[in-house]
Order: C-alpha cells, then sequence, then structure tokens
C-alpha cells in the first residue's frame, strides 16, 4: 500500500515512466492530490485520506492525530460520614470540610489570656443565659479570680455601648467647662458623693500628695416616702448638660444589674443564699464616679496620677479608660499593666467585701500611673462604678471564712461606719 502511494503521489503507477516535463508533473500531481483530498472530504469532512478513522492533523496532514482518550463517567457525589461524638452519642459531631485547611496539630499559643490582659477573663453570658454546667462554670471562674487575683474582666456584661458612649460625651462636656463654671456644683458638706470635686482634692490614704484628677459623682435616688430617703442627698443638675443627670441614671442602674449579677455568683460560690447580697445592695449607697485626668502641662510632683490604693465598696466596675494607665500589684510584688479588651468591662473586689470574707477574697492594690511624656498631652477619662449596700450592712467576717488557717483579721463594723472612717482617710470628709 505505501509503495502504492508512493507511486500515486508521484504522478504514475510503477510501471509509468517519469515525465520528464518537470511543471506539467508537478501541475499534474497538485490536480491529483486536491481532487483525492476533494472527494475524501466530501465523503466525510474532516477526515484523514489516509485513514478516514483518524482524525486530520491540521498542522500535518500526513501525521495523524493521537486517539482522545475517552472521559471516566462522573461519579455521583458521596455524603460524608458525620462522625460519632464520644461525650455525646445523641448530638453527633459536625462533619469536617473536605475543603477547609485544618492543621491537625496547631501550634500552642505563645502567651496566656491572663499574660496579655494582666487579669484573668470571664464570661457573663455563661452565667444569665447558660445552663447549670455553665454557670458552675462561671462561678468556679469568678471565685477563683476573685481569690486569687482580685481583679476580673467581664465580657457579654449587658451594658449597652450606645449608654457608655453618651455618658462619656457628656462627661468629657462637662469637664471641658470653664473652671468658674464648674465650681457651681461643687456642693460643700457632700464629701464628695454628689457633684463635682475640683482636681487635687482627693488622695490615698497613706499619701499626702493628691490625685492628679477632678470628678463628678452620681449618687442612689429613691422616692419621697423610701425609708433611706434622708441618707440620700438629690443628685446635682448640671444646667450647661442637661443630659447628663439622664444619662448618668441609667447607666447606674444598668451597673447595678450587671453588678447583682456578679455578687450572686459570688454568693453561690461562698455557699451563702442566692440573694444574699441583693438583700443588701436594693437601695444601696452605690456610686457612679466620672473621673477627669488632666493633661500634664509640667513636671508633675508624682509620676503618678492615682496612687496606690483599695477601693471602698463591695465591688468596682469600671468601663474600659480613654488611656491606658491602670495597673495592679501581683503576689510577687509587681505592677501589671490591666489591658481589657474594648467590649470588656474590668470588676475588682473592694475592702468590704474583702472585709466580709476574712480576706478570702482579695482587694488588691491598683494604681492610675502617667502617660510617657510624648503624650502628656493627652487626658484620660474613666468611668467607675463603686458597689455599696446600705450602711446598715454588718461586714462582720463570715463564720465560714475564719479558721484556724486563716484566723480572724476584723472587729464588727456596718458599711456606714466603715464608709465614713475611709472618706475622712482620703481627705474628701472632714
Amino acid at each position: 500500500l505505501f509503495l502504492g502511494f508512493c507511486v500515486w503521489w508521484c504522478g504514475g503507477s510503477p510501471h509509468t515512466p517519469r515525465h520528464t516535463n518537470t511543471l506539467h508533473h508537478k501541475h499534474n500531481q497538485s490536480n491529483s492530490a486536491r481532487a483525492f483530498f476533494k472527494k475524501k472530504s466530501e465523503i466525510c469532512p474532516g477526515s484523514n485520506p489516509l485513514n478516514p478513522l483518524k482524525p486530520l492533523n491540521p498542522l500535518n496532514p500526513l501525521k495523524p492525530l493521537k486517539p482522545l482518550r475517552p472521559l471516566k463517567p462522573l461519579q455521583p457525589p458521596q455524603t460524608p460520614q458525620t462522625p460519632s461524638n464520644p461525650s455525646n452519642p445523641l448530638k453527633p459531631l459536625k462533619p469536617l470540610n473536605p475543603f477547609k485547611h485544618r492543621r491537625l496539630n496547631p501550634p500552642a499559643r505563645t502567651q496566656h489570656p491572663m499574660k496579655e490582659k494582666g487579669i484573668p477573663t470571664v464570661d457573663l453570658s455563661l452565667f444569665t443565659q447558660g445552663d447549670a454546667q455553665q454557670r458552675e462554670t462561671f462561678v468556679r471562674q469568678l471565685g477563683d479570680a476573685f481569690h486569687n487575683v482580685g481583679f476580673v474582666a467581664v465580657a457579654n456584661h449587658g451594658i449597652p455601648k450606645s449608654l457608655v458612649d453618651g455618658f462619656y460625651s457628656a462627661s468629657k462636656a462637662f469637664f471641658a467647662l470653664p473652671e468658674e463654671v464648674k465650681r457651681k456644683y461643687e456642693i460643700a458638706g457632700l464629701a464628695g458623693q454628689r457633684g463635682y470635686t475640683s482636681f487635687g482634692k482627693e488622695h490615698a490614704k497613706q499619701s499626702q500628695v493628691a490625685d492628679l484628677k477632678e470628678f463628678f459623682q452620681i449618687g442612689q435616688e429613691v422616692s419621697e416616702d423610701h425609708p433611706l430617703k434622708a441618707q440620700y442627698p438629690d443628685n446635682v443638675q448640671v444646667a450647661e448638660m442637661p443630659d447628663m443627670a439622664k444619662l448618668g441614671k441609667e447607666l447606674y442602674q444598668t451597673f447595678e444589674k450587671t453588678g447583682a449579677q456578679l455578687l450572686e455568683a459570688i454568693a453561690i460560690h461562698l455557699n451563702l443564699p442566692t440573694d444574699y447580697f441583693l438583700k443588701q445592695i436594693t437601695a444601696g449607697n452605690s456610686i457612679l464616679r466620672s473621673i477627669h485626668y488632666p493633661p500634664i502641662t509640667q513636671e508633675p510632683a508624682s509620676a503618678i496620677r492615682a496612687e496606690q490604693h483599695e477601693d471602698i465598696n463591695l465591688i468596682t466596675l469600671l468601663v474600659g479608660a480613654s488611656a491606658g494607665g491602670l495597673q495592679v500589684l501581683n503576689t510577687n510584688n509587681e505592677w501589671v499593666n490591666v489591658l481589657p479588651e474594648i467590649d470588656e468591662i474590668v470588676i475588682n473586689v473592694g475592702d468590704m467585701l474583702q472585709r466580709l470574707t476574712n480576706n478570702y477574697l482579695k482587694s488588691t492594690t491598683h494604681r492610675v500611673v502617667n502617660p510617657p511624656r510624648e503624650e502628656w498631652h493627652l487626658p484620660r477619662l474613666s468611668i467607675p462604678f463603686f458597689l455599696h449596700p446600705v450602711s446598715q450592712m454588718d461586714l462582720t467576717c463570715l463564720p465560714s471564712c475564719v479558721t484556724a488557717d486563716n484566723p480572724l483579721h476584723y472587729e464588727p463594723i456596718t458599711a456606714g461606719e466603715y464608709l465614713d472612717e475611709r472618706l475622712r482617710e482620703i481627705g474628701l470628709k472632714k
């Protein structure tokens, strides 16, 4: 066949002599090839003239293309089997996503959250919305934090950010008022428990150097016929800031609710009735304080904006300050920066709760340090809520907290008597 093709391609048969006229031979050869390809293409367009079963190679007609491999039949998608849950057979685990890259052995954290924030963190929603096991976990975590550290950061606390931001803005506007205007709201005889307290009035009990701050306080409000009305003076209304009192009252009541939830968990931790603290803090002598640390304009006498101290009350709830500087003294006698997340609040044990539990729960020393020199021009604004009980609460140490290893440390005293003693120590009451 190959020999016959070659003869045909050259324009004759094996017995036909070669053309002597080259031009005439090429003309006949070209016509013969065109006729052949035309004839074959009419029979099977796109076919190979040498082998109609093989496709034509457009680049080289004499070299047929390799036949295509047949396609594999599509397989129906397989549904991944749901792995069993060894901890709860009735609740299957979620199937793994085969398209998502997963590291079977993720690297261990190089830094514990305690190291990042300086204090441990708890999630209040575990207690307010969780099941029995989650509530138990929260109680244990909060109790351990108060016993070992005295400070804790709380997530999902239920205090609306919009309310905090609104009171921040009102406070900032108030402290920006002229000094003579602010002093109109500094009421003599109230020991700073209502209204404005000017710069340099308050100091720590062990220090005679005044803190670098001014503040405005809002207290408890009760009806005119309430038995404790005589103990609670009216709050100071700022004419230049009509919304400040309304925002302050709303934030005050929200802090009271969150504080009551935290103290309920502490009551459970101490094996007390769940409403033990609720009875004492209802209509209690709590204080909402807005503290302003002005920019530093000259070399300060102390490197501390607020000297080291402990809080007087049961617990303190602090929403994030506008600048850093808060430090706590740890068990190694080292100052540690407290750096909560933006959406967290900081809670610390006060002296009243430490006294009630005979030092089992720890009222930790803390302070606010000055910023670096390049940040002296920046003010600092913070809003703590000092949760107090009613003045009649008995702070005698709980019998369950007095043991052979932890003997009695304090004499009996009421909350009102203790507050009066401490206000004199810090210079707010004469």
